[in-house]
């Protein structure tokens, strides 16, 4: 994927690298990048990824270091297919464990109508657990202008909404809402999906409800003039935004797997300095893997772990999981072992006792802008 951060100077990277450290508390030390490489070749594609949702009441913007626990997140959700809500004893036992540990939000694909769906959405809402539907507009993102001013298409998707909002739904999550990364490169982009953004945030406010939307993590540090994302831009029309914020998805990826706190906070942090004329909640997307790189059951648990911490340690009022087959054991193993590791803190500091030790996190503010990698499908 053609990125126009690979277009930048080296010098302008270590003028970048070091404006962001400089606006990040105790960043003083902060390594400036390596010279970037030449951006790798797009992995095999995979499932399309989610958006996040949008809180029932705008969160007020937290202090970065503030100490926050999962419950104190507006939004903690996890993404899920229409078949697997449409599979009664899986979503049984979904709702089950999300009730259990804190999981208060089910962002769920919306492609069309159908009973099945109809009574699995109720079932998720008569369960206390918010219905986010997930409409993917422009797969793989806009070839060219035409598709993205297509009126048959934006009513097609405008339907979709539609019948997610007849459904209940208070918040609708646009995923896809792009240019293709194959674009010509241009600052005009974003003007062109501003309007999108607009059309459909007039009509979701007309029926009371808010709109949030999908965007690509590098579109943390700066404009994508390829895909048409300008957060500065769109903020204003937004309820909301959700940042994939995947470290599988910067480079250099042989080092973001392996910091995926500093790669997590660093872009959630230099989000927010771009929208802060403009104040939105923000719901970060995070993973219980890698796909670029093998891990075991207790690599994947700390993984996570260390991306959950970094959401909690930065300014975002939520976030969400996406697992493309909705495979969500460990991210319930890592919320289970943090609610027996709090309880056993309140019980030694009743007791005198020595907590339980926690997972070390890398510093705050430590993380040089890495550059998103190919987006491999998932957006």
């Amino acid at each position: 994927m053609p990125l126009s951060r690979a277009k930048l100077s080296w010098s302008l990277w270590v003028l970048l690298a070091q404006a962001c450290a400089a606006a990040l508390p105790g960043a003083a030390h902060a390594e400036a990048p390596a010279a970037p490489p030449a951006a790798s070749a797009p992995a095999a594609p995979a499932a399309a990824a989610p958006a996040a949702a949008v809180a029932p009441a705008a969160s007020p913007p937290v202090a970065v270091g503030s100490p926050r626990s999962e419950q104190d997140l507006a939004v903690r959700g996890i993404y899920l297919q229409r078949n697997t809500v449409q599979n009664p004893p899986r979503l049984k036992r979904l709702i089950e464990r999300s009730l259990k540990l804190g999981i208060n939000t089910f962002v769920v694909d919306v492609t069309g109508r159908s009973p099945k769906y109809e009574q699995a959405i109720k079932t998720i809402q008569d369960a206390g657990i918010t219905y986010v539907p997930r409409v993917a507009m422009f797969p793989d993102g806009a070839r060219n202008e035409s598709v993205l001013r297509d009126q048959k298409l934006l009513e097609q998707r405008w339907g979709l909404v539609d019948y997610a909002l007849s459904l209940g739904a208070k918040d609708i999550q646009l995923d896809y809402i792009r240019f293709t990364h194959h674009n010509v490169d241009s600052p005009e982009n974003a003007t062109k999906v501003l309007e999108v953004i607009r059309f459909f945030r007039q009509r979701i406010e007309q029926r009371g409800a808010r709109l949030q939307i999908d965007v690509f993590g590098e579109v943390s540090y700066g404009p994508s003039t390829h895909i048409g994302q300008d957060m500065q831009r769109f903020a204003p029309a937004l309820h909301a935004v959700c940042p994939m914020v995947y470290p599988s998805h910067f480079e250099p990826h042989e080092k973001t797997a392996k910091e995926p706190y500093r790669t997590v906070f660093g872009a959630l942090t230099a989000l927010e300095r771009q929208i802060q004329s403009s104040p939105i909640p923000v719901y970060a997307y995070i993973e219980p893997f890698n796909y670029r790189h093998p891990m075991s059951q207790e690599q994947r648990r700390d993984y996570f772990e260390e991306q959950l911490k970094a959401v909690l340690d930065s300014p975002a009022q939520g976030y969400y999981v996406w697992s493309a087959g909705n495979f969500y054991d460990v991210v319930f193993n890592v919320l289970q072992r943090r609610a027996e590791r709090s309880r056993a803190a309140s019980k030694a500091a009743q007791t005198g006792a020595t907590p339980p030790r926690a997972l070390a996190s890398t510093a705050p503010g430590t993380a040089a802008p890495p550059r998103s990698a190919p987006a491999a499908g998932l957006d």
